[in-house]
């Protein structure tokens, strides 16, 4: 785990500033129509973008918090749902997406981010909550820290080797 998170560069940003996130493999990818979009009373909303000038809801998925973050990897996005905390739903068919795993964060759940098979949850006062989503169904609890202020966001820079 140690070893891990030494080759990930983490930046908790302090500001109540978290977009939509999606790895370069997800069904958020560029190839893709689907747009998502953490709608805080109504949770999750995936859009239809693929005729920019008019964009359609293709499918919704409500949530028991208030949705302030979405990350998308693969066939699951990842949602920071306020006191909720992690809720991370099968998005595999956009229609009708479904609750396919919940974790508790014990804050309130702002900004999230995915990489190497961890959820990184900005969990306002109570900091950075490390969550294992190896099996997207069940997710475990992999580390925490505590900031000294309250977490809005979260990024993670992967890293990269220029061979030249």
């Amino acid at each position: 785990m140690k070893k891990s998170i030494l080759f990930l560069l983490i930046f908790i940003f302090f500001a109540a500033f978290l977009g939509s996130c999606s790895d370069d493999s997800s069904s958020g990818s560029e190839a893709s129509p689907y747009k998502y979009l953490a709608a805080y009373n109504d949770g999750l909303v995936i859009v239809d973008v693929n005729d920019p000038a008019n964009p359609v809801q293709a499918g919704h998925c409500d949530t028991d918090g208030d949705a302030r973050g979405v990350f998308v990897s693969g066939s699951y996005a990842y949602m920071a749902d306020g006191s909720n905390g992690l809720v991370i739903i099968d998005v595999s068919d956009p229609a009708y997406p479904a609750e396919a795993g919940h974790f508790d964060t014990d804050g309130e759940a702002r900004g999230v981010f995915v990489a190497g098979g961890y959820a990184y949850v900005a969990d306002s006062g109570n900091g950075l909550v490390i969550v294992d989503v190896s099996d997207p169904t069940d997710p475990d609890p992999a580390g925490h820290f505590a900031s000294t202020d309250s977490a809005c966001g979260v990024f993670v820079a992967r890293r990269v080797r220029i061979r030249g």
